[in-house]
């Protein structure tokens, strides 16, 4: 097993994307960003989806992708009305790198159905 590198943060880490979200791991507790909820994650490159920080203790976010949200927001979504640019979620894509969406895509098979549950999605992913 191999040691993170020095300085590296692993309090935060996405540990899968699926075609209905992203799961985080945030100091050992498990969070589902429902791409419903939480919209302009869609379409993002993996790699911008990945390169998340952990700031503050509860604070996330996504340098490359402009993006601020506090553990509270997967916690309690009901209480953060979203407001995303509709202009980020439209941006140029490098067609060589794809997106989250469109690797899963690739990885599914067409028949599968979405997911209704939070334990539904949970099985899911394997």
């Amino acid at each position: 097993m191999k040691s993170s590198k020095l300085g590296k943060n692993t309090s935060i880490r996405v540990e899968n994307i699926t075609p209905w979200g992203i799961w985080l791991i945030i100091k050992e507790k498990e969070y589902f960003i429902d791409f419903e909820e939480f919209p302009y994650f869609k379409e993002q490159k993996i790699n911008d989806v990945q390169n998340v920080q952990l700031l503050h203790g509860d604070h996330l976010y996504w340098p490359i992708l402009d993006i601020d949200l506090e553990i509270d927001n997967f916690e309690n979504p009901t209480k953060y009305p979203l407001k995303s640019n509709q202009a980020n979620i439209e941006r140029t894509l490098n067609p060589t790198v794809g997106t989250a969406l469109d690797f899963c895509k690739k990885q599914q098979k067409s028949h599968v159905k979405r997911p209704d549950s939070h334990a539904e999605k949970r099985s899911a992913i394997g």
